[in-house]
């Protein structure tokens, strides 16, 4: 039992050393990660131009809608934004 309990002893202590050790270990410090500038590509930048031209142009028609069928388009129009 005296064995059992030196041994228990001494895994204690070894834990707690290297409690220590952890703590003053300058190598296991984190360092936060830094923000990186995200350039899109230039394919993506020219079709997004595209399709906000093509709404542009949707919008410019202005057809004779009953106000239920004008309030669908502008919902529409919302939505295409949104999905951005």
């Amino acid at each position: 039992m005296l064995k059992r309990q030196q041994d228990i002893l001494t895994r204690l202590l070894e834990h707690e050393r290297a409690e220590r050790q952890r703590d003053q270990d300058n190598r296991r410090k984190s360092e936060t990660a830094q923000d990186q500038e995200r350039k899109m590509p230039p394919s993506l930048e020219e079709y997004i131009k595209k399709r906000e031209a093509e709404i542009e142009q949707f919008k410019t028609v202005n057809p004779s809608l009953k106000p239920y069928y004008k309030n669908l388009v502008e919902e529409y129009y919302k939505s295409l934004k949104e999905t951005k």
